[in-house]
């Protein structure tokens, strides 16, 4: 039965150990074609899986070649870039490796997430309107405010989006026995709901903001690989055709070495 083990060294040299069974006085015993198949074997997995050939210069080397990203973010997290480092580190060692980033974003992914941060941006200035304020931070937080205020700074967005002011439909007659005070919670609360759901679907994601935020990855994946200053920066491509595709809700950049 063949087996093997292969190693790939910083040298680019690639060591073989190939235990077969056999007699060597056998003239139909032939290493040979074992070896060769060896190598065809590691010429596969070089085209196929790049990747798994540093597996002898770092620990994760094949995780490495994939980035996550959280919907709508571009940051990483601290694991992520510790791997990227490490990646970094490994091509110093083979400098013949280039290695391409991906320019991405998923819209079916990162809508909803870009989507609620406008929505969250436009009811941050609703509320400093009404408030008198120059600066959001300076504004007191939307979930802190009464609702009939909230009432009063989603009306104003609305109007600021579609230009007329919301018509609030009639809120469901409350339960027999419902105390004025609860009868007017429950209107409100009704209120507050039609126009939060209404404000929401006013809000438009421009295409600049998908090509801001893959720019954006792009470029923190980029920071990460050069963080230490040891790789060589025009080793680095950020390119617009490489492979960016949905994970587990996440939007995965997977690099190419070449």
């Amino acid at each position: 039965m063949l087996q093997r083990v292969v190693f790939l060294d910083r040298d680019g040299v690639i060591n073989l150990d190939v235990p077969v069974g056999g007699t060597l006085d056998d003239p139909s015993f032939r290493i040979g074609p074992i070896v060769w198949q060896v190598i065809k074997n590691i010429i596969v997995k070089a085209v196929t899986a790049p990747f798994a050939l540093l597996g002898s210069l770092f620990e994760g080397a094949e995780e490495a070649q994939f980035v996550d990203f959280a919907p709508g973010e571009a940051t990483l997290d601290a694991a992520t870039a510790e791997r990227l480092g490490a990646l970094a580190k490994s091509l110093v060692e083979k400098p013949e490796l280039k290695l391409d980033v991906p320019i991405g974003a998923l819209p079916e992914v990162d809508r909803p997430a870009l989507a609620e941060r406008a929505y969250r941006t436009a009811v941050d200035g609703a509320v400093a309107a009404r408030f008198g304020k120059d600066t959001r931070k300076d504004a007191p937080a939307y979930a802190s405010l009464e609702p009939r205020q909230q009432i009063e700074v989603l009306t104003a967005l609305v109007k600021q989006q579609t230009g007329a002011a919301p018509q609030v439909p009639e809120a469901p007659e409350p339960p027999q026995g419902t105390s004025r005070a609860e009868a007017k919670a429950m209107r409100e609360s009704a209120a507050v709901e039609f126009l939060e759901k209404t404000a929401r679907e006013g809000v438009v994601v421009a295409d600049t903001e998908f090509e801001r935020l893959a720019t954006e990855r792009a470029s923190a994946v980029e920071r990460a690989l050069l963080a230490d200053g040891a790789l060589d920066p025009t080793r680095v491509f950020k390119v617009r055709d490489g492979k960016v595709t949905s994970h587990e809700n996440r939007v995965r950049f997977e690099l190419g070495l070449k």
